[in-house]
């Protein structure tokens, strides 16, 4: 996957985080992708080799790194903000000790206007902010049926929090996002408008980067159908959208 991303002159964000049930604090936890995966390590030294090989590994093919996956929900994180920002900072000082130009984001938060921008304001409080070069949210609306325009308190409150805590002068990204489940939007002439005002809606408020979940996940955000190798109309509305807003202003 990383040589395909240079070969195409793709930049790759790596999210970091995920504890195997065997370095786990809690290996019997229930959590999303595997038993203790949501709980923090039991000895930050395994932390510490995992992210150092990762980022050896890597060799600055990957240029961002966001420290956890949706950490306000806790089937992803169910250990304390203190320890997320623990892993933040031994992480920031591992990877730009091999690689000084990496730049790295805060955990991501999830679940509209309050939950994530409550999150980020914990994150920041407990000192986070220090360790991080960007913040992350992801802007999935909770409206059903889904509606862009929902994005805008979601942006608006993030930049609140950043404010507060003197962090308005570092880039802010859309990691994940879309319409969520196929139920959430069924209809595809919906899906078509929604990722076009999704984009542009966040792209007027300042929102630097927004990564699209998913291209061929086959019920979020579906862009392209695997099973009949077909462009979906939302997927080429991305394609257009995307001739619109490079380069432009």
């Amino acid at each position: 996957w990383l040589d395909l991303a240079q070969q195409h002159g793709v930049d790759v964000l790596y999210t970091l985080g995920g504890t195997p049930t065997w370095a786990s604090s809690n290996p019997s936890g229930q959590c999303d992708y595997n038993p203790g995966a949501c709980y923090p390590p039991s000895n930050l030294q395994d932390w510490d080799d995992y992210v150092r090989a990762v980022a050896t590994h890597a060799a600055g093919r990957i240029k961002y790194w966001e420290i956890w996956n949706e950490a306000n929900q806790p089937e992803y994180w169910s250990g304390d903000v203190s320890t997320l920002v623990t892993l933040a900072q031994h992480a920031a000082s591992i990877i730009k000790s091999i690689d000084p130009t990496a730049e790295i984001f805060s955990p991501s938060g999830v679940g509209g206007a309050t939950d994530t921008s409550t999150f980020l304001d914990q994150f920041l409080a407990a000192g986070g902010g220090a360790y991080i070069d960007g913040i992350a949210f992801h802007g999935y609306v909770n409206s059903i049926p889904s509606s862009p325009e929902e994005v805008n308190g979601i942006v608006d409150a993030v930049q609140s929090v950043m404010t507060k805590w003197g962090q308005t002068g570092k880039p802010l990204w859309d990691t994940e996002g879309s319409w969520g489940p196929s139920s959430h939007l069924p209809n595809q002439d919906d899906r078509v408008a929604f990722v076009a005002r999704h984009y542009i809606l966040q792209l007027s408020k300042g929102v630097q980067r927004f990564y699209w979940y998913a291209w061929n996940d086959t019920d979020y955000g579906t862009l392209w159908d695997m099973s009949t190798n077909t462009l979906l109309p939302p997927g080429i509305a991305y394609e257009q959208l995307s001739r619109w807003l490079f380069g432009a202003t």
